[in-house]
């Protein structure tokens, strides 16, 4: 008798261990419940209705610490979830070199002659990219935020002109240039805010302001808008 309520018991036991460790999994306190719980939930939600149209955007972004320029992006999104390609026009403008005056040698009086005329360079650069974007960690956040990790080259044309000549009279150097980075879309319905971080490089055939290649960290804040693809939709 003693053994079969042994047997019984070790029996219950097992089937309340088992039972346990199943609830437990199950719990809302679980990290599987919870991740799982989530997923249901954001599949549940429907899904906005600008998700999967093309984007525009209008920046300002800065190239280094004393550059700042702007742009546009345009994105669109062919066949695949979550990832984009795109077009983004970039001016920056640099700054300026100035010489406030030199010195002629004068021929017909013998001697030298300064010349009060400012001399002043000026560059810029205009750049075309283009660009892969990937949504991230779209399963973490709502549909507002998206995250996604993008990349670009194309290419890039450096002008540099002296004041008071025309601008067909400019030098001008086409080379190429790529970057990488991380940003961020924080969508407000149809429209939505966005900023980004990209490490950019440049590399020039000759040297500007004493450099071929020129790198740096660019921070980019803009504002952009979902375009519909047909009336009503």
């Amino acid at each position: 008798m003693r053994d079969l309520i042994k047997k019984y018991s070790l029996f219950l036991g097992l089937i309340f261990l088992f039972s346990a460790s199943v609830l437990a999994q199950e719990m809302p306190g679980n990290r599987r419940y919870g991740r799982r719980h989530q997923e249901q939930r954001f599949s549940l939600q429907p899904k906005p209705h600008w998700e999967s149209h093309p984007q525009g955007i209008i920046f300002f972004n800065t190239f280094g610490s004393n550059y700042l320029g702007f742009g546009g992006s345009y994105f669109f999104r062919p066949f695949l979830k979550n990832h984009r390609f795109g077009l983004t026009v970039n001016y920056i403008p640099l700054p300026a070199d100035n010489f406030p005056g030199f010195q002629m040698y004068d021929p017909y009086y013998g001697g030298y002659v300064y010349i009060d005329r400012e001399y002043r360079k000026t560059r810029s650069i205009y750049a075309l990219f283009l660009n892969y974007r990937q949504e991230i960690f779209t399963r973490k956040f709502r549909y507002n935020f998206r995250p996604y990790v993008i990349g670009g080259v194309g290419p890039l044309l450096a002008y540099e002109s002296v004041r008071g000549r025309g601008f067909l009279h400019g030098y001008t150097q086409l080379t190429a240039a790529g970057f990488a980075g991380l940003g961020l879309n924080y969508n407000l319905g149809n429209w939505f805010l966005n900023a980004g971080l990209h490490y950019s490089i440049i590399h020039f055939q000759s040297s500007i302001y004493n450099r071929k290649v020129m790198d740096s960290w660019t921070l980019q804040f803009g504002i952009g808008k979902y375009f519909r693809l047909k009336p009503g939709i």
